[in-house]
């Protein structure tokens, strides 16, 4: 069936990014168990509660263009996977993996904030407002995350580690 309309865009956009968040919860789980910095554990940990919210309010958003809520593969947010994965052969150091793990998690709030950034705009178009609005918090909560793991990256003492 071919894809001609805005709508048809926005629930294959939805459906995509239900799958990340779901995805990335899981992988935020992975994230706080390897990293070695205390810090940065709670800061993956308050990111994956934040998730089981984001997925709460895309089902809203799912309810209100009533199409049932469901994910399709998210094949960025599995390369992103697939990248770690591999990476975690490589035996790294505890301060190269935490290193590893912050670029890994800006690289995913990058591809979520342009999700959210589309949904939304798509959402306000179609007049979906009260979409609009929940695209728009889980928009402003995965930017507030990215600058927590720029902080982190900006932080790191990467001259000690060369």
């Amino acid at each position: 069936m071919p894809m001609e309309k805005v709508e048809d865009l926005f629930v294959h956009e939805l459906k995509d990014i239900y799958y990340a968040e779901k995805h990335l919860e899981k992988a935020l789980q992975t994230l706080a168990t390897e990293s070695h910095r205390p810090e940065l554990k709670k800061a993956f940990d308050a990111h994956k509660a934040e998730k089981q919210e984001h997925v709460k309010r895309l089902e809203r958003v799912f309810d209100e263009i009533t199409v049932k809520a469901a994910g399709e593969p998210c094949d960025g947010v599995i390369g992103l996977s697939m990248e770690k994965k591999a990476f975690s052969k490589k035996n790294p150091s505890k301060e190269i993996n935490d290193l590893f793990n912050i670029n890994a998690a800006i690289k995913a709030e990058r591809y979520e904030i342009s999700a959210y950034e589309s949904l939304s705009k798509m959402a306000k178009e179609m007049n979906l407002m009260d979409s609009s609005v929940l695209l728009e918090k889980n928009l402003k909560e995965e930017q507030r995350a990215l600058e927590k793991m720029r902080q982190f990256a900006r932080e790191a003492d990467i001259k000690k580690l060369i």
